[in-house]
């Protein structure tokens, strides 16, 4: 009971912190959810559609993770808009705490808060998130993969991490091109991972492994039934476009820096997806990696950063929520770079010290009151918007309100 005790009285203060910290993103995660659009968008309605049925699930497998527990929700008959976007709301509170993770491996737990915070309250996020659709899984499987890695490397429950890296690693085939992001970690951490499962008892391979047989199946089955699956399953394009896919990559950075998509589901008007401030960090950040090449974590950046802008060059701007993480660990970088230098400008002066730091936060409160602006207020008041998210369920298959 004694050790219960000291426990909390050491900790109470990290414990209270994770608990708001929580409580903030589900508020703002969930704040308006079912109400900030008239209805849904097309590609929400279609996502809900697919999910409706089993069969309809076996036909197309592609985004089982966010199909599955939409498919759930409408056999429980939760077929609001709420319930609906409850799931991308989910999935974008997951990929929040595991970006916060994983900054936490590379930087202090001030650089590390900043950046999530700036993460988390980015119109970029929120409208990734906020949807019955499922693009937040893209940003989730890269996060995801760089969880997986600090994993393999530093934690000693290597039965539960094996398992748990294995289903995930498995899960993200299911997302368009996902593939090339986990084969190239596989072969990348070959042999990390042989030395990894050599240590593992045999009992947990006969187990594992049909596990993963089993929730890989449908993908295999459903892309010999139907080459289009397949093509998602690789994120290939249908067709043969070399113009536009040229087009589509030179466009890349401007669309993040200075125009962005003109995409209602995504993005306000063709206001970039990154604001000034955080475009300014993203920068920075690049110039620290150009002098950090031998880092691990670099040399991963740049080919994840390399299969994202040629997914997006032969898919589209539906993709670009590959870049999101991405982006936010560049820019987090960046802001470590600031204030390292403001230190060492002034590494005794406690009021200059306090000053930097205190000019970087208000920069941040501005940043995120922007964002948030931008998001609540102005994309959900734009009536582009709300001609996009006109669309609502059948009668049939809603739920009474």
């Amino acid at each position: 009971m004694g050790k219960v005790k000291s426990f909390f009285v050491l900790q109470w203060q990290p414990m209270l912190t994770v608990v708001l910290g929580i409580a903030l993103l589900v508020a703002l995660l969930w704040y308006n959810l079912g109400t900030n659009t008239p209805g849904l968008s097309a590609i929400e309605l279609q996502t809900v559609q697919d999910s409706s049925t089993f069969s309809n699930l076996i036909a197309n497998p592609l985004f089982l993770p966010f199909k599955l527990p939409l498919f759930v929700l409408q056999q429980l008959g939760y077929t609001s808009i709420f319930a609906l976007r409850s799931v991308g709301a989910v999935y974008g509170l997951i990929a929040a705490v595991l970006f916060y993770i994983v900054l936490r491996q590379w930087h202090t737990k001030r650089i590390a808060t900043i950046g999530a915070a700036l993460f988390v309250t980015s119109s970029w996020f929120l409208q990734t998130s906020r949807l019955a659709a499922p693009y937040i899984l893209y940003p989730l499987g890269i996060i995801s993969l760089f969880v997986i890695f600090y994993w393999l490397y530093k934690s000693r429950h290597r039965k539960l991490v094996f398992l748990i890296s294995s289903v995930v690693a498995v899960g993200s085939l299911y997302i368009p091109g996902m593939i090339w992001f986990v084969g190239t970690c596989f072969i990348w951490q070959l042999p990390q991972i042989k030395a990894f499962v050599k240590k593992l008892p045999i009992w947990v391979l006969f187990v594992v492994v049909p596990i993963l047989l089993v929730l890989f199946a449908p993908l295999v089955y459903a892309s010999i039934q139907n080459y289009h699956i397949a093509l998602g399953f690789l994120g290939a394009p249908e067709a043969f476009m070399p113009q536009e896919w040229i087009k589509r990559l030179l466009v890349l950075p401007v669309f993040v820096l200075a125009r962005g998509p003109l995409e209602p589901v995504l993005n306000l008007g063709r206001l970039p997806l990154l604001d000034i401030f955080s475009a300014a960090m993203a920068v920075l950040g690049v110039y620290w990696y150009s002098f950090k090449i031998k880092l691990l974590r670099t040399r991963l950046l740049s080919v994840f950063t390399f299969i994202a802008a040629i997914l997006i060059m032969l898919n589209g701007v539906t993709m670009l929520p590959l870049l999101l993480p991405l982006s936010y660990i560049v820019i987090t970088a960046g802001i470590m770079l600031l204030l390292q230098q403001w230190f060492t400008v002034f590494p005794r002066n406690p009021i200059a010290r306090s000053l930097g730091i205190g000019i970087v936060c208000i920069a941040i409160g501005v940043t995120g009151a922007y964002h948030m602006r931008r998001y609540f207020v102005a994309w959900s008041g734009d009536p582009i918007t709300k001609a996009t998210f006109s669309y609502q369920l059948p009668a049939n298959t809603t739920d009474a309100q």
